[in-house]
């Protein structure tokens, strides 16, 4: 049976899935030390950005981890900052306490769900059961504060090849053990390398959605350890939803914690840094908007088909670029359109949107409607694609059932393009669902296509 996609139903692979983000959670440290050690509460293990899966499993299932599995690692980790801590988050856990004269909104917003900084562990939020999920349970994060919890089963991300920048490459840490020791010959685990999963979409597609999450979050607190206002080190906050800035941390806390030394061995500054006295964006997890644009010729029959000389022999797919500043979906569909191109977009029509963990983009999909004189491509503007041509309805439907059906009969139908068969991206990729949705009549633009 076709794959169908209409406008606005579809959920791309990587969205979706049951879980509940809960972010109302992720600055209680009283809420997170009490999730992190539940029976039920699951781990999602990365390294290097790619998940552990199960070893000789044709559908790569992702693998979920207990507490009594990451305990040790993870205890290790914070240990080399707070040798007595018992748990993982907040303040107390680091013996970090407020100087008397410092200002408590500026000390909560320094240590609200701080963790260790050579720690990269993340809350995801509560993996749901559709059975569950009208139901809410109260949980008393302090005297003056009740929080409600979604049932179902915590969900946490921990990175086990982060490397703090004051690490020495030759250091052993307890991450990289965790990893050998679970991706052993003998061991029932395999590292899942992301980059193919975009080529074969060969997962189960609630994992898929939890992986880019994780993989998002993990890789952005990883990639951003210095702060953007002053060059000081940062560490997370929030369940590692926020970055904050360790010279903040020095300069409100009592005394020279381990804590603080690890990160801020200077005099504490003489001012507060800006990124703590209003709210930066630069201390939140980002995504990279894109669009990626069927480009339709005017009388509506012919989808573009373009190729960068890069791309592996015989692919092609829709062109796409990211978005500018001071631009909107539609200016940067019409922008990429002509630059690539040379062709004129009129009416734009949005059709669903797709996260891209690589590391953190988000995809809009849409169609252009080109001009009426404007059906000739020039590819000398910018000279991105090698090359690129108005393919038929007949010939996209083909290429996209070869795709999705994998098999000799339907790959023999493929399209040729200078005597050579060409493929088009997997269903795993927006670009799949434009072409299917247009190919089989289900994308909308200015009434039915």
């Amino acid at each position: 049976m076709a794959n169908r996609y209409p406008t606005f139903e579809t959920v791309n692979f990587y969205a979706g899935g049951r879980l509940n983000r809960a972010s109302w959670l992720r600055e209680s440290s009283v809420y997170l030390n009490q999730a992190l050690v539940q029976p039920d509460t699951k781990f999602v293990l990365l390294s290097n950005g790619n998940p552990l899966v199960h070893r000789n499993d044709r559908a790569n299932r992702l693998a979920l981890f207990s507490w009594k599995d990451v305990e040790a690692t993870v205890m290790r980790t914070v240990r080399r900052v707070a040798p007595d801590a018992t748990s993982v988050f907040g303040a107390e856990a680091y013996a970090l306490r407020k100087k008397g004269d410092a200002e408590g909104k500026h000390w909560l917003r320094s240590t609200q769900g701080i963790l260790a900084p050579a720690l990269s562990l993340a809350f995801l939020g509560i993996l749901e059961d559709d059975a569950q999920r009208p139901h809410m349970q109260t949980f008393p994060d302090c005297k003056e504060r009740a929080l409600a919890v979604p049932a179902g089963a915590p969900c946490f991300a921990l990175s086990l090849s982060y490397r703090p920048p004051n690490v020495a490459q030759s250091e052993v840490l307890p991450g990289g053990e965790l990893r050998d020791a679970l991706v052993a010959d003998d061991a029932p685990y395999d590292e899942l390398n992301m980059r193919t999963v975009i080529l074969t979409g060969a997962l189960e597609r609630n994992d898929a959605a939890v992986i880019a999450y994780a993989r998002a979050l993990i890789d952005w607190n990883e990639r951003f350890t210095f702060c953007a206002a002053c060059g000081s080190r940062q560490y997370s906050v929030w369940g590692s939803h926020k970055r904050a800035c360790a010279s903040v941390l020095a300069k409100l806390a009592d005394g020279r914690p381990a804590f603080v030394e690890a990160l801020y061995p200077a005099e504490p500054p003489a001012t507060l840094c800006p990124s703590v006295q209003s709210v930066q964006n630069y201390s939140y997890p980002r995504s990279d908007p894109v669009i990626i644009v069927g480009i339709l010729s005017a009388d509506k029959e012919h989808i573009l088909l373009g190729r960068q000389k890069t791309w592996p022999k015989g692919f092609y797919s829709c062109i796409a670029g990211f978005v500018e500043p001071g631009e909107s979906l539609e200016d940067a569909v019409r922008r990429e359109a002509l630059e690539e191109t040379g062709i004129r977009v009129d009416h734009v029509a949005y059709h669903s949107s797709q996260p891209w963990p690589f590391p953190a983009n988000l995809i809009f999909g849409a169609f252009g409607l080109a001009s009426q004189a404007s059906n000739e491509i020039r590819l000398d503007l910018d000279a991105e694609l090698e090359d690129a041509f108005f393919a038929s309805r007949q010939d996209v439907l083909a290429a996209v059932e070869a795709t999705e059906q994998k098999d000799r009969a339907s790959s023999e139908k493929r399209p040729t393009r200078h005597g050579h068969r060409y493929f088009v991206p997997p269903p795993s990729a927006i670009a799949h669902v434009l072409l299917a949705s247009w190919a089989r009549g289900d994308a909308l633009l200015q009434g039915k296509l």
